[in-house]
């Protein structure tokens, strides 16, 4: 599984702790989906370094209908309907802006620690179901949401500076199309 975790060293910026942090996080969410861990992932870097591509990881770990990607939070999230919120484990909030994420820090706090979350499904009357949804920042914005300094909810990655090579990406690929890779990364 080696090209899979060289690749969250670079999301990481090959920083231990963090480098650690993650792979915890990651076997939390395998080990112990029914527990929330209060806690947001935000990875930062330019375009192209693959933060997208690790969510596709967890889509082949966890399945498709566990994980749910958006990049309209004011509509898909917090909007008056949010079926993306179904039954999930992971949300990828894409391209985060800081305009949507200052607007919506509270109530993204909420989710991150929430125990409960409201569902609204058109044509289908409102319900509650236990939040399960880890909460996953992907950014190439310098600022995506207003982090206040004492924070518990936010943990930061800056990816390195120096932007993979395309080998390291054609290598990424075929190991998330190659099923017992999969599994032993599982």
């Amino acid at each position: 599984i080696s090209e899979f975790i060289s690749h969250i060293a670079v999301l990481v910026n090959n920083e231990g702790d963090s480098f650690e942090y993650v792979l915890d996080y990651l076997s939390h969410l395998i080990q112990k989906p029914y527990e929330l861990p209060r806690v947001c992932l935000l990875f930062k870097s330019k375009q192209g370094y693959g933060k997208d591509l690790f969510i596709n990881f967890l889509e082949k770990l966890l399945g498709k209908q566990y994980i749910s990607r958006t990049c309209d939070i004011d509509k898909e999230v917090f909007g008056d309907f949010n079926p993306i919120m179904k039954n999930n484990l992971v949300l990828q909030l894409n391209e985060l802006e800081g305009k949507h994420g200052f607007e919506n820090k509270e109530k993204l706090k909420n989710l991150i620690t929430a125990e409960q979350i409201t569902i609204n499904d058109k044509n289908e009357k409102l319900y509650k179901q236990t939040n399960y949804s880890r909460v996953i920042i992907c950014s190439n914005n310098l600022t995506p949401i207003e982090i206040p300094s004492d924070d518990r909810r936010f943990v930061v990655f800056q990816a390195q500076d120096k932007k993979p090579s395309k080998k390291h990406f054609d290598d990424l690929v075929n190991c998330l199309n190659n099923d017992l890779f999969i599994y032993s990364l599982y």
